[in-house]
């Protein structure tokens, strides 16, 4: 959270938002702050009734947000599967990582962009939850594709390893040798 960011939990009746209503209208009179309805918002259980959803917004002035909620990029209620939760961080990674590894990088510059944009995405979410291994795992395999320096696109956007490709073939003898003196 940004250090105005307010997370307030309590028991979904009108009382409870009566009292949280009037702690903000004090903080906001000794501060000097004012709250703003547009980007304040709440999340009920799924056992709130309708008609105490609809009285707890009318008291607080704020709007639900329902369970898909996105907080910084992230869930903010997360299901049993936690790898559907993360899937869009994932995609989100795969594609910064695809539009640039188009372009012609040295190894060095992809080491770069790797430390920008994906650690960058990655710092808070890592954070603030426990990542799923296999999720771990499939970010870790995306990097290394990504890193892999003897790789090249080709018209139809597959890549052909040069190690490994027939009609590539370099044999150990015919690569540069390291004269040690």
């Amino acid at each position: 959270m940004y250090a105005d960011d307010l997370l307030i939990m309590c028991r979904a009746d009108n009382t409870e938002a009566s009292v949280v209503k009037e702690c903000l209208n004090s903080y906001c009179t000794w501060s000097g702050q004012m709250e703003n309805s547009e980007k304040s918002n709440i999340l009920f259980s799924n056992s709130t009734s309708k008609k105490d959803r609809e009285m707890i917004k009318q008291t607080l002035g704020f709007k639900d947000i329902g369970p898909k909620a996105i907080y910084l990029g992230n869930t903010f209620v997360f299901e049993r599967n936690k790898t559907k939760d993360f899937f869009k961080m994932k995609e989100r990674i795969k594609d910064r990582l695809e539009g640039w590894n188009k372009n012609l990088l040295s190894k060095s510059g992809k080491t770069v962009l790797i430390k920008s944009v994906v650690q960058a995405i990655l710092t808070y979410t890592m954070s603030t939850f426990h990542l799923p291994l296999g999720l771990c795992e499939d970010l870790d395999g995306l990097v290394r594709r990504f890193q892999r320096w003897l790789c090249f696109s080709i018209g139809d956007g597959s890549s052909i390893d040069l190690w490994k490709a027939p009609g590539f073939q370099v044999s150990r003898t015919d690569a540069p040798q390291l004269e040690m003196g």
